[in-house]
């Protein structure tokens, strides 16, 4: 130790160069340290970016087999300009090919609007169109079923008649008087009772091509039954002051049934010399019944709150938007349509209750014949055999085929681009379409949850002092 101690007082030049080298070295190493782990997170950064940039251009995705019992399989999809570009090439066919498909489906749903009675939708045009529309409402349901070919059957009244008259001239041909033969009718009596009958009520089948019931009108005060007929009358044909719900009910009913009954006229071949009632698959018109729109005729929609089928007049109805009503009821019923469609922002659904006699051999065609007709689907179906020799007794004669009745629940939609418009000019713009603003009344709107077209949307009453007698 004294040794080194020696030597460096001996040489202090050498120490102090050997100290100058120690500090140097120290003051190089430890900025290089600093600007090191600055370097090393700068690659970490720029890793990073390139594992985001390389995620982009290379995404594993994994597909489906075309066997559900195969394995998936793992691809790296490569993204560029060229794959965004023709994404946005097929964007734009799709979207193309989606305006025109649905522009089709539009105008096939509304088949020329067959508005019952111009002026009224959206508005009237006058206090009076109601009451015009009102008078001829039944009227459409007249003409429709005269194009089906439809007729009565043999009045009961009718048969008793002739069977009067077969006993007297029975009578007269046998030299018996009435009073000795009444109450015990020999073999040929019957026997002749019997084809007289069943050439009546055959005739009045081979006369016409359908059975229905036609919308009865009381002589005594002209006013129509809307619970008396094959089809639904709209009930406001009864009111003195009908609001704008209720015309638009009746013109949602009317629709319905004229679908209805096209492709009931399809299926008999309405207008055909040689189609009768004989030969025909749908035989008779029993019944067709569309609810009523505030009382579960919308569904999925609950608007009986809304009090519309209760105002006189179209003021103060609140701005109501409208509920969806539960799939399951509390005892866990299902509600609902089997297809689960209920209204949406896109259509409206609609369930009609319909009974007919049908051929029980060619259901199938009358079943088709719904879907080709409009958007109609059946969703429930059930069959009761029919006597037809009591229906004989009625004055109906179906023919010799094994007939039933058939009950149906149809559910039908109806697309809102036409019935309510374009929402504004943009949507009818992006549609390359001129804006529609649709026949849809604004107090219809507002019970679906939409904006009234109208600034001010409520009109006064539709009342004519001059009309105000009317039943």
């Amino acid at each position: 130790m004294s040794q080194i101690l020696n030597w460096v007082k001996s040489n202090p030049i050498s120490v102090l160069c050997l100290l100058v080298i120690v500090l140097a070295c120290g003051s190089f190493v430890w900025p290089t340290r600093a600007q090191g782990r600055q370097f090393v997170e700068k690659l970490e950064q720029r890793s990073s970016k390139i594992g985001q940039i390389d995620n982009l251009i290379r995404t594993r995705r994994r597909i489906p087999p075309q066997n559900p019992d195969d394995e998936e399989t793992d691809i790296w999809l490569t993204v560029n300009r060229a794959a965004i570009d023709r994404l946005k090439e097929i964007h734009q066919v799709m979207g193309t090919q989606y305006k025109e498909v649905f522009g089709i489906l539009v105008d096939f749903n509304r088949r020329d609007d067959r508005i019952m009675f111009e002026g009224v939708f959206p508005k009237p045009v006058r206090a009076s169109t109601p009451f015009n529309a009102r008078d001829d409402h039944p009227e459409a349901y007249v003409r429709l079923l005269e194009g089906l070919g439809a007729g009565a059957p043999v009045d009961k009244e009718a048969m008793s008649q002739r069977v009067k008259e077969i006993i007297k001239d029975h009578a007269l041909r046998t030299g018996e008087s009435e009073a000795r033969r009444s109450g015990v009718m020999d073999t040929e009596l019957e026997e002749n009772k019997r084809k007289e009958l069943l050439s009546l009520i055959r005739g009045q089948a081979q006369s016409i091509q359908i059975y229905a019931d036609p919308p009865y009108q009381d002589p005594t005060s002209s006013v129509w039954n809307t619970t008396v007929g094959s089809l639904t009358l709209g009930k406001w044909v009864h009111s003195s002051s009908p609001t704008m719900f209720e015309l638009w009910e009746a013109q949602m009913a009317l629709w319905i049934q004229q679908d209805i009954a096209e492709a009931i006229r399809r299926v008999n071949g309405a207008g055909d010399s040689e189609s009768t009632v004989i030969g025909n698959p749908v035989k008779h018109i029993v019944r067709v019944k569309v609810p009523p729109l505030d009382d579960g005729g919308l569904v999925g929609l609950n608007i009986r709150d809304t009090d519309l089928a209760k105002k006189s007049d179209d003021s103060g109805f609140p701005n109501h938007s409208g509920r969806s009503r539960p799939d399951m009821s509390e005892d866990g019923a299902y509600t609902g349509s089997v297809t689960g469609r209920k209204c949406n922002a896109l259509y409206d659904v609609i369930h009609t209750d319909v009974e007919l006699v049908v051929d029980a051999m060619r259901i199938p065609e009358l079943l088709k014949a719904f879907s080709e007709v409009n958007f109609i689907t059946v969703i429930d179906m059930s069959i009761v055999d029919v006597d037809e020799y009591a229906s004989m007794l009625d004055g109906y004669y179906y023919g010799d085929n094994d007939v039933v009745r058939l009950f149906l629940t149809l559910e039908s939609i109806w697309l809102r681009r036409w019935t309510a418009g374009h929402a504004d000019a943009e949507e009818a713009a992006e549609f390359g379409e001129p804006f529609v603003r649709g026949k849809m009344p604004d107090r219809v709107r507002q019970a679906l949850g939409l904006e009234p077209r109208e600034e001010d949307p409520t009109p006064e009453p539709l009342r004519s002092a001059s009309r105000s007698g009317i039943r």
